[in-house]
């Protein structure tokens, strides 16, 4: 598989965004604190449209940005009150009849399903998103350039030189899941295995 330049700047636009916000919008770590949730923070303060990206980059710089603003240690009980926030709305958004499942609401229909597919042990890998000028490459992308890179791998040992899977699995889970455990070694393993095995000619 050859990756341009492009695809693989495209990862680090969220983190470079973040960066900025830390700089331009430093507010945001109060309203985080104050209880605003990360899609809140990024609506009411425009940053859509003030940096011209979209709703999951600037969710997931949002995110980025909160974390370089409150110490870890004070973090760790305010993401707990946030999930515990996040799951209400999440109930009031939708209720379960002998219909089935509706969502008042397109936002409140991606909480529902997401939080069912949580509950149930699954969560989708992030596909690729393209854009004019780049692309933000997919999650098992990701994950397999990580691999390849010497960062990533065993330095000595028996498995000198293998992907070191469960810190390619703390990086996934840090940058495309707000540093949820959605992935672990053995996921993210066979996720590398099978990309690879889908590149390989036949």
């Amino acid at each position: 598989m050859r990756v341009t330049k492009e695809q693989g700047a495209a990862i680090v636009i969220a983190r470079n965004l973040a960066e900025r916000l830390v700089v331009e919008l430093p507010e945001i770590g109060e309203m985080y604190r104050s209880g605003a949730l990360i899609g809140e923070i990024s609506g009411r303060l425009g940053v859509l449209e003030r940096y011209d990206i979209t709703r999951d980059i600037a969710r997931r710089a949002v995110s980025l940005a909160v974390r370089s603003l409150i110490p870890a240690e004070e973090l760790r009980p305010l993401k707990k009150e946030h999930q515990s926030i996040a799951n209400r709305v999440g109930g009031n958004a939708a209720y379960v009849n002998s219909s089935g499942v509706h969502a008042n609401s397109h936002e409140g229909l991606l909480v529902l399903g997401r939080g069912l597919a949580e509950k149930n042990g699954f969560i989708p890998w992030v596909g690729r998103i393209e854009y004019e000028n780049y692309c933000l490459i997919s999650e098992v992308e990701y994950a397999y350039l990580l691999s390849i890179n010497s960062e990533f791998k065993h330095k000595g040992g028996g498995n000198n030189g293998r992907p070191v899977y469960l810190k390619i699995a703390e990086e996934i889970n840090r940058f495309y899941h707000e540093s949820k455990p959605v992935r672990n070694r053995n996921s993210v393993q066979k996720a590398i295995l099978k990309y690879k095995l889908s590149q390989s000619p036949q």
